[in-house]
């Protein structure tokens, strides 16, 4: 991954690593054996897409596990290994295009209807400086704005974004508070250069939500 001089993110994904990653039948009862438990990259992970992801989810839902998920989705031909997962699925989190493409929707609103419809427990938009969106089946609702920041890279920033709002799960906080965790992540993140830049520690996050202005 690299960022273009207007700092917008610039991936060329080589597949064969993650094309062929695969968990075998007899590893699927240990995989879930945790209290947060969270699939990511659904539309590139050619072999374990087309193989036991939904199996896998299943699994961590009987076991009472948080479940998360985030996907790759470019096209429509996606929504076919996404719907399947939603039933299993706790908290699905795309960003503004990954849910676009699956659902052949631009209306946010309508998007997050469609996937909750899909049987999702609640749904995340990520949209960049636009904030996030977060609608559940309960009718809970949250429009968050974005961390007034500078961008120097935005490489790694979604994945920032589902560790953080993770953490928040693990840490027994708030869904609100959960989302500000997953916005405070990428924001320090887009600070520095490179994936892992600038996050260092829970309580440097928390210090950054106190004292780092929000976009009105």
């Amino acid at each position: 991954m690299t960022t273009k001089p207007d700092s917008a993110l610039l991936a060329l994904h080589k597949h064969d690593g993650i094309g062929g990653f695969f968990v075998e039948d007899d590893l699927i009862d240990t995989i879930p054996d945790t209290k947060n438990f969270y699939v990511g990259e659904v539309g590139r992970m050619d072999r374990i897409d087309n193989g036991c992801t939904v199996e896998m989810m299943a699994e961590a839902k009987a076991r009472g596990c948080v479940t998360n998920l985030d996907a790759f989705a470019s096209t429509s031909e996606n929504l076919s290994l996404v719907a399947p997962l939603l039933p299993c699925t706790d908290y699905f989190m795309p960003s503004d295009e990954e849910a676009m493409a699956p659902s052949g929707l631009s209306d946010f609103e309508e998007i997050t209807q469609f996937l909750l419809d899909q049987s999702a427990g609640a749904v995340i938009l990520t949209l960049g400086e636009g904030g996030v969106i977060y609608r559940d089946k309960n009718a809970t609702r949250f429009d968050l704005p974005s961390f007034m920041i500078d961008v120097f890279c935005t490489c790694g920033c979604g994945d920032r974004f589902n560790t953080g709002f993770a953490s928040g799960l693990h840490l027994k906080k708030s869904t609100e508070d959960c989302l500000y965790l997953g916005e405070a992540s990428p924001a320090q993140n887009a600070l520095g250069l490179g994936s892992q830049a600038v996050v260092e520690s829970l309580d440097q996050t928390m210090n950054f939500i106190e004292t780092k202005s929000l976009r009105v």
